[in-house]
């Protein structure tokens, strides 16, 4: 049976980053790992994006101090593959997101560094 893979950048359930780092420092440090989409720690993972997001989203409209550069991992996908993305700079609108890209990509090809994009609530992973 053909599974696509994954191109995974970094942990969706840990943030291995430190709170200086910006948002590029963090893409650039993430660790590229290629996951069968049915792994099974992918998909614990993606299934508490349901129960956390509200909550960060929350936050991110009105940050405690001291704390910026909020970004979501969201997957992309060209129609073969699936890569998941630092999205930063991210607004939200009646049924989708539009962020800006800070990865760049190494899989899916029809996306840049920079650009920015529009997502919806299914594509969050993290």
């Amino acid at each position: 049976m053909y599974f696509r893979k994954l191109l995974f950048t970094g942990l969706l359930a840990v943030c291995a980053c430190a709170e200086s780092q910006s948002i590029s420092e963090k893409a650039k440090n993430d660790e590229v790992i290629v996951r069968d989409n049915n792994d099974p720690a992918m998909r614990k993972a993606m299934s508490r994006v349901a129960e956390t997001l509200p909550a960060f989203l929350k936050l991110a409209s009105n940050p405690k101090p001291g704390t910026s550069r909020y970004s979501l991992k969201v997957g992309i996908s060209d129609g073969r593959n699936t890569e998941y993305f630092w999205i930063g700079n991210f607004s939200r609108n009646e049924n989708a997101f539009t962020g800006t890209l800070n990865n760049e990509p190494r899989l899916v090809k029809n996306h840049k560094l920079g650009e920015r994009i529009t997502f919806t609530p299914k594509q969050i992973a993290d």
